[in-house]
């Protein structure tokens, strides 16, 4: 976890959330394949809960080191979640990709699309310093 004095708001085999109030933080982390498994049936709720608890100007994180992919369905759910995002005056997301370079043009395409301000990282090394000399 790159956030400290974090809060766990949902946590499934899909993905997990924290938040820190402290560091005005969401850290998002993706985990295996999203299917239609139940596991999903209340990510956007859980990312507009996370992000309700922050002050506006708030950094999102989200690590996708283990993610392996997702049905179609979900790049529409992303495309929701970070317009959700950008109307709560999102400051900047980082976000950490895995290492199949298919990932990085289609989360510039869906970030696009949302009008979401994304940076990328290689690894939580880097995305940490970054954040480290970022936050509040």
């Amino acid at each position: 976890m790159i956030v400290c004095d974090a809060v766990n708001i949902a946590k499934t085999n899909c993905y997990e959330i924290n938040v820190s109030r402290p560091e005005n933080c969401v850290e998002l982390t993706f985990k295996g394949y999203w299917d239609e498994s139940e596991e999903m049936k209340y990510y956007l709720d859980d990312i507009k809960a996370a992000v309700d608890m922050l002050k506006t100007g708030f950094i999102f994180i989200i690590d996708m080191s283990d993610f392996i992919g997702c049905i179609s369905k979900y790049l529409t759910t992303t495309i929701e979640a970070q317009k959700y995002l950008v109307s709560k005056e999102l400051k900047v997301t980082a976000e950490i990709l895995p290492t199949n370079p298919i990932f990085r043009p289609i989360c510039e395409m869906l970030s696009k699309e949302s009008g979401m301000k994304t940076l990328y990282f290689t690894n939580r090394c880097y995305a940490q310093g970054w954040f480290l000399l970022n936050k509040n």
